[in-house]
């Protein structure tokens, strides 16, 4: 029987077969990260690139889901088409394709322009693809949800468009413990990191009431803060601080016992008109210092409690997108987190100042 394409497909074919390269594969557990699985989905494409959602229901995930590999080429017989998806029930037949001609695609994407996605808030029609470029990555949070009884372990990523329009994006659950900002970023090399998100839905959330707009600010470093410790053992589920346990270390929200060496910074900036304090951990710290904790270690154990890496940032000039502390709501002294280095200008005489609010 000769293989339909996927445009050729309708509900009455119900002896249809179809052969699809698998994009996508991933596992919808609904609320909820450690719940039963509910349904497996699925992005199947043609080797002309035509695609279509497809769904394993959790009645056949014992039947199917050990046959289908993502990037995988089968050909599948019997599918039970319905509107704009396919689902596998009992009747469909798998079969693994041998040598696959080579015009299958590896990924599949609809691009939507960053000033329509706001229009998308709140709509599930479909998923949204969009290619940006990274400018942050904050460390991994657990979220309270009011509508879960555990929060929500997250990571959130800020985009930026080729015109300069920003976007908050939050990865969830597996998606924010499976991204990692090593793999495509090299702090030497400094080079924008331009990604492709594919599956995203537009949302809105509530935010705390203290919760400020990120502010601007070329700032000067003047000196390092006292009696510091430049690192610490952040665990790799959720980023937190590790306490000791023994010969290693745990983190006690997660009862984790991984953790990765992380810098943590503090020092005191000037914009030209006043001094403060600003803090930074992990990918931040190590982009102004420009080497990783590990290299910062070794080289404080050889020379001193302060590595000269780190000493070498004092008169270094940057523009940092900035928010005040929780607690510099209420006290005088304010104490700034950094949340991004937009610019590193290096040793500048002169420059032009940003005053610091």
């Amino acid at each position: 029987m000769a293989f339909y394409f996927i445009p050729d497909l309708h509900p009455q074919n119900k002896f249809s077969e179809i052969r699809v390269s698998v994009v996508w594969k991933w596992e919808y557990r609904g609320q909820t990260d450690d719940g039963p699985i509910q349904h497996i989905d699925l992005v199947l494409a043609d080797e002309k690139g035509n695609a279509i959602y497809a769904e394993i229901p959790a009645s056949e995930i014992e039947r199917h889901n050990s046959k289908i590999e993502e990037h995988g080429v089968y050909m599948l017989s019997r599918p039970v088409h319905a509107p704009f998806m396919i689902e596998f029930t009992c009747h469909t037949r798998i079969n693994a394709v041998t040598n696959p001609p080579r015009t299958f695609s590896k990924y599949i994407y609809n691009l939507t322009d960053f000033e329509d996605l706001y229009s998308y808030i709140g709509d599930r029609t479909y998923f949204l693809d969009i290619l940006a470029i990274i400018t942050e990555v904050a460390e991994p949070q657990w979220r309270p949800i009011s509508t879960q009884p555990k929060p929500a372990f997250t990571r959130d990523v800020t985009l930026q468009s080729i015109d300069g329009s920003e976007m908050k994006l939050t990865l969830w659950g597996q998606r924010a413990r499976e991204f990692k900002i090593d793999s495509v970023y090299d702090a030497e090399s400094a080079k924008p990191i331009v990604t492709l998100f594919v599956g995203c839905l537009m949302k809105t959330f509530m935010h705390n009431n203290h919760q400020s707009i990120p502010i601007l600010s070329f700032i000067t470093i003047s000196r390092l803060a006292d009696n510091m410790i430049w690192w610490f053992p952040s665990c790799n589920l959720c980023g937190k601080s590790c306490s000791r346990d023994g010969p290693g270390y745990r983190c006690r929200p997660c009862n984790s016992t991984g953790y990765t060496y992380k810098l943590k910074l503090a020092f005191i900036a000037t914009d030209g008109t006043a001094e403060s304090e600003m803090i930074c951990f992990g990918n931040v710290a190590a982009h102004i210092v420009g080497k990783s904790a590990e290299y910062v270690m070794a080289s404080a154990r050889r020379r001193g409690n302060i590595s000269p890496d780190i000493a070498a940032i004092v008169s270094e000039k940057f523009t940092f997108s900035i928010n005040m502390t929780e607690n510099s709501y209420h006290t005088a002294n304010k104490t700034y987190i950094i949340n991004s280095v937009i610019t590193a200008h290096g040793k500048q005489l002169s420059a032009r100042h940003f005053n610091l609010i």
